[in-house]
């Protein structure tokens, strides 16, 4: 639900949580295994690995962050007394991308939608690496708002 990176200026966290209101990323300085609810299972540590896509990044300094904020509007809620509330908005860090000589990478708020995962839903409870542009515009990020 998270990535850990290691950097020099020492180990940072990558994951999603509920700060804003709804799932949005958010970037912590220590440990992943800090930010993780821990038990018998979990977490599992998955890549890097042999011919892993993190190949071109690795040992190389990060150029650039920058951050996609969402704002999600909501309808009127209801009062106790059943009359309609007033709408409001929050505003949602929905991604971040690190810019690195090789190219960019984004941790997004998101969910590979069953059956066959090539659908995302964006605004989900995990984080999603997306290594390409043309992901991140299939999944509905477009370039003035966030592309390089």
């Amino acid at each position: 639900m998270g990535v850990g990176l290691v950097t020099d200026a020492g180990p940072a966290a990558v994951t999603w949580t509920g700060t804003f209101y709804t799932y949005g990323v958010e970037v912590f300085d220590g440990p992943i295994e800090g930010h993780l609810a821990l038990g018998d299972e979990g977490p599992e540590r998955i890549g890097p690995g042999p011919a892993s896509r993190w190949d071109r990044y690795l040992r190389t300094p990060i150029r650039g962050a920058a951050a996609y904020w969402e704002r999600l509007e909501f309808g009127p809620g209801r009062r106790a007394d059943g009359s309609a509330g007033p709408a409001h908005a929050v505003d949602v860090p929905m991604a971040v991308r690190l810019d690195f000589a090789a190219g960019a990478v984004w941790f997004v708020a998101a969910i590979p939608d069953p059956p066959d995962g090539q659908r995302v839903f964006v605004g989900g409870d995990e984080i999603m690496v997306v290594f390409s542009p043309e992901k991140m515009r299939e999944m509905g990020f477009g370039d003035a708002a966030f592309g390089q």
